[in-house]
């Protein structure tokens, strides 16, 4: 696309449930663990994977034993998303789901971020609608991978007199214990 020379309608959506594909082979069960498979796009049952995220839990019961199909998936809190041209360059895909998306111009975004700043976290690729993007705030992370993540150890943090001594490098929006005597 190229930038606007008018004014644009928007088209923004919020979501508490949205229907995903479940890939085939597997079987949803309502209240059970919803994740999307970064290799492939599509939702399936909480598994031993490593390139899943949790992204919510099922809403119902479905059978994609023989074939994918489409189900309901509670995504616990509302995400925003507005919809976007999409790159013909450089075109987000449907493979992209929870990537980043990156700004070309000012309707349009695109899946190439060599010196683009981040539109936001995808969430959908339509041939008619575009790219649903979530707005990431100015301390989200972006998750493109789970390679590099840094695991919490079990020890317990250094702790003297109501100071406390974190690693160098915390992960985002951790928790840790903090021990503490009856006195503090």
């Amino acid at each position: 696309m190229t930038a606007l020379i008018q004014e644009r309608m928007s088209l923004i959506e919020r979501w508490t449930h949205h229907l995903f594909t479940l890939a085939s082979g597997n079987k949803a069960y309502k209240g059970g663990l919803a994740c999307m498979d970064l290799s492939t796009s599509k939702v399936e049952p909480g598994h031993v994977e490593s390139d899943l995220v949790w992204i919510g839990k099922f809403d119902e019961t479905v059978d994609a034993s023989l074939a994918d199909k489409e189900v309901n998936v509670d995504l616990g809190t509302e995400i925003e998303v507005v919809w976007w041209a999409n790159d013909t360059v450089s075109p987000v895909l449907s493979t992209n789901l929870l990537s980043t998306c990156y700004i070309l111009d000012d309707q349009t975004v695109s899946a190439d971020g060599t010196s683009r700043s981040v539109a936001g976290r995808v969430w959908a690729v339509d041939a008619v609608k575009g790219v649903a993007v979530q707005k990431l705030g100015p301390q989200a992370s972006v998750i493109s991978s789970l390679d590099g993540l840094e695991l919490l150890s079990t020890a317990l943090a250094a702790f003297s007199s109501n100071d406390i001594a974190l690693a160098s490098n915390p992960n985002a929006n951790a928790v840790y214990d903090v021990p503490t005597t009856a006195a503090a």
